[in-house]
């Protein structure tokens, strides 16, 4: 049975591997992941991380945060599951965790992003089928070609 959790400290040599595994990802993304993990695992008041686990096997994990300029407005910053795992609706469970924990905390509207490029087509369907609308498209953020597309959902 697959469960969702806090992050622990034994999680993150697993996320490291995901995210060194996962094609979407570079290197500056991995390094970003790795310090956010260190931010939490100082209790510095910026991310939460929580994982889905499956027999003591790291499947996926995700990041998040509230924003900090914006009242009771909630970031995705990476839902991410392992290739292995991926069409078991873990992603799904991640994001229905994500947005209990808002609530909880008072959310009234969540944020996510993500490329337009080929490669993040998947994500694009996926954030759409949780309910995620697109609200603004930078265009050629991330390069010629490649728009910054943020979707929101209500809560």
């Amino acid at each position: 049975m697959i469960q969702i959790r806090p992050v622990a400290k034994k999680d993150v040599p697993s996320i490291k591997r995901i995210m060194r595994e996962t094609i979407e990802f570079s290197k500056d993304d991995q390094t970003t992941c790795a310090e956010c993990l260190d931010a939490y695992f100082a209790h510095e008041p910026f991310y939460a991380f929580a994982c889905a686990e499956e027999n003591n096997k790291l499947l996926g994990f995700i990041c998040y945060d509230k924003a900090s300029i914006a009242k009771n407005v909630y970031e995705l910053y990476w839902i991410v599951v392992a290739e292995k795992a991926r069409g078991k609706g873990i992603a799904r469970m991640l994001d229905d965790y994500f947005v209990k924990a808002a609530k909880r905390r008072g959310a009234r509207i969540l944020f996510t992003e993500t490329e337009s490029a080929v490669q993040y087509a998947k994500a694009r369907c996926f954030y759409k089928s949780c309910g995620y609308k697109e609200m603004a498209r930078v265009k050629d953020f991330y390069d010629d070609g490649n728009d910054k597309i943020i979707y929101g959902k209500r809560l």
